[in-house]
């Protein structure tokens, strides 16, 4: 059996969609290294003003998150993806370019913003039908952008039920979509683990001291300073872990914010020391992504949502992932973020409960059924086995 190349293209957004793509890379070479994932991302092939269209979403969020729901009202209602394509004929074909120098066997998308792209670029060559063009949608639960649907495409996978029944009221066919049954996970989250004192002791900070671990993705977002500052001028015996993601100015400001601290915390921009830090921690404060969330449940961590900052319309059904499945809790008013963590600290039933929660909810398993689908697809095609009945979960054979 000849060695299967996949394409994984992704692109801006938060960091989340580059995560998604490095998760899939990462699982595949492990469970399949006789095969190769190559990852893309689409910023480096579009002209300025695409770029500028991309990237605008990363620029709103950071500016402030109550932006984001008019933009994203906008493009749904203009389904952003098939609208943009007759104003950026250059882009498809540097994306047939792009195509046509990696030759893969198949292409997988992790984002909402390219795939009519995708879908036009393997027109121009002649790949439509020929090559497995699948989506992967990223987001955890519904509401999301409508751009994700693409009925050209051979097959859509979606992490939950409720995933799939978005996707159908959007238009996808449902006997085109495949449920994994829970969202997948960079094995480094699950295989890479250290004890709590190991992992305290990497990052500086005391061995048996309540560890808060605080961040809200790739982006920043400024609220990372305000639960920082409160947790620092508070009388709880806590430690931080602040991470600021890739905003170099809010890192600026909350460096000068603890330089004086007598609380051990420790600031951080951008990192892939992300799944050490967890084990670090006792809990985690962060914005409600669908990765983090998963991350957070691989690990066990219990989860304090930011709610204060505007939710984006597509992760307002995170939220009640979390809450509904017992795994953490919501900050609405500041006011109440000092008393989550003291509940936290003092009350002993509260953090087993949520962790044995996690326990029951996560789904290890996930991506490596992943893997195995896309190489099954790279393989044999969307064949109509595949579709109508559910992969052994037990490694393929080749």
């Amino acid at each position: 059996m000849s060695s299967k190349r996949i394409l994984v293209l992704s692109g801006p957004g938060g960091n989340g969609h580059r995560s998604a793509a490095k998760m899939i890379k990462e699982t595949f070479s492990r469970r399949y290294p006789d095969h190769k994932v190559i990852t893309e991302d689409v910023i480096d092939i579009a002209n300025m003003f695409f770029k500028f269209a991309l990237g605008i979403y990363d620029n709103l969020l950071k500016a402030d998150p109550k932006f984001i729901k008019y933009g994203f009202n906008f493009l749904n209602n203009i389904n952003s993806d098939k609208s943009l394509i007759q104003f950026f004929p250059r882009t498809i074909n540097l994306m047939a370019d792009l195509l046509e120098k990696i030759d893969p066997d198949m292409i997988v998308s992790v984002h909402s913003g390219i795939n009519y792209f995708i879908a036009e670029a393997m027109k121009q060559l002649g790949w439509h039908k020929k090559r497995p063009f699948v989506i992967v949608c990223t987001d955890l639960t519904d509401n999301f952008l409508n751009s994700w649907v693409n009925t050209e495409s051979d097959l859509m996978i979606g992490f939950l039920d409720q995933t799939k029944k978005q996707l159908v009221d959007y238009g996808m066919p449902a006997e085109k979509i495949k449920v994994l049954g829970g969202p997948p996970v960079n094995p480094v989250f699950s295989d890479n683990t250290l004890a709590k004192s190991e992992a305290r002791k990497k990052f500086g900070l005391e061995e048996d001291k309540f560890t808060v671990l605080i961040m809200s993705g790739g982006i920043g977002l400024k609220t990372i300073h305000t639960f920082t500052k409160q947790l620092v001028n508070s009388s709880l015996p806590v430690q931080l872990l602040v991470c600021c993601g890739k905003n170099e100015k809010l890192k600026e400001k909350v460096d000068k914010l603890v330089q004086h601290t007598k609380k051990p915390v420790k600031v951080f921009g951008f990192t892939n020391e992300v799944h050490n830090m967890m084990d670090a921690a006792d809990v985690i404060v962060t914005k409600p992504g669908p990765g983090v969330i998963a991350e957070a449940i691989v690990k066990e961590l219990p989860i304090v949502l930011d709610n204060i900052c505007e939710v984006m319309p597509q992760e307002f059904g995170n939220i009640d992932y979390v809450i509904s499945n017992g795994v953490g809790k919501k900050v609405c008013e500041l006011s109440r973020f000092h008393n989550h963590i003291a509940s936290f600290i003092y009350n002993e039933e509260e953090l087993p409960k949520m962790r044995g929660n996690m326990k029951r909810l996560k789904k290890t398993e996930s991506s490596d059924k992943l893997s195995d689908w896309l190489l099954k697809i790279a393989m044999e095609g969307v064949t109509e086995e595949f579709l109508q009945e559910e992969i052994n979960e037990k490694k393929i054979l080749i």
